[in-house]
């Protein structure tokens, strides 16, 4: 009997195949049985709840173990090679590379001709005088010069006579004590003396004048004689304006001063408005204190 092979390859269903020899002929009947349940069916009927697709979930177990790695396969031949790829677009601009070193010094040239000596140029104006320089430092002390020689030794001069002696005197006796004198009577008096000349009066000369300030002037000069006045002398003086308050001069400042005195008898004040507000007439007083 030969071996017979038979492939179903529809859906596998329930058949039953009966198989005949006959003069050397082979006669085969399949027959189609009922379809049984479906795997998923078969697990309804076990009490599985779900659809199909939940059920298709719960056939995945958990993550098995690692396997043990398998055996180094032997290198497979080497695959033909391929045909050349399209050429790629244009990549884009690729970043500064780093700057290269800097190239080897290059041989020194031939040196050149020497050229053609220049005109003289003029003769430059003559500089200005230079600063005195600061002194120089003493110099060190010199040597101390040699010794001279010994003079000659002068002539011994003559010895003079001794003068003769003169005698001590006898002290005297200390004389005894006098006895106190008997007071003596006053005197007459002396007769008066003749009358002096009579003295200059001490005097202190006083005396007012008048000073005028035009409009626009700030200086005035008063001459004042018929006194007597010293080098020595001490002069006051006090201003004042004339027929007017003396509040009117709260801003005002005067400079005064006195000189060219005249044989002692006159002499000149000076007035100085140093604000340069004043104007009008003023009164000076002055008081000489010799």
């Amino acid at each position: 009997m030969e071996e017979v092979v038979i492939n179903i390859v529809e859906t596998p269903i329930e058949v039953t195949v009966s198989i005949t020899e006959t003069n050397n002929e082979v006669g085969i009947t399949i027959t189609e049985g009922v379809s049984g349940l479906s795997a998923y069916e078969a697990a309804l009927l076990n009490g599985f709840v779900g659809t199909e697709l939940e059920w298709l979930d719960s056939l995945v177990g958990e993550q098995g173990l690692p396997g043990a790695q398998g055996v180094q396969g032997n290198q497979g031949a080497t695959g033909a090679t391929g045909s050349a790829g399209a050429v790629g677009s244009q990549g884009i601009q690729g970043i500064q590379g780093i700057a290269g070193n800097n190239g080897a010094d290059g041989a020194d040239g031939n040196e050149g001709a020497t050229g053609a000596t220049g005109a003289t140029g003029a003769t430059g104006a003559t500089g200005a005088q230079g600063n005195q320089g600061i002194a120089g430092n003493n110099g060190a002390d010199g040597n101390n010069g040699a010794t001279g020689a010994q003079g000659t030794q002068g002539i011994t001069g003559a010895t003079g006579s001794n003068g003769t002696n003169g005698s001590n005197g006898q002290d005297g006796a200390t004389g005894a004590t006098g006895a106190h004198g008997i007071a003596g009577s006053n005197g007459n008096n002396g007769a008066t003396g003749a009358t002096g000349a009579q003295g200059n009066p001490a005097t202190t000369p006083k005396g007012i004048s008048s000073i005028l300030f035009g409009l626009g002037s700030f200086s005035a000069t008063v001459s004042i004689s018929n006194v007597n006045i010293l080098t020595s002398s001490c002069v006051l003086f006090t201003i004042k304006p004339t027929g007017r308050d003396l509040d009117e001069m709260e801003f005002v400042i005067f400079q005064i001063s006195y000189g060219n005195i005249i044989d002692s008898t006159s002499f000149d004040v000076i007035v100085t408005d140093i604000n340069e507000s004043c104007e009008g007439t003023y009164e000076l007083n002055y008081t000489i204190i010799n």
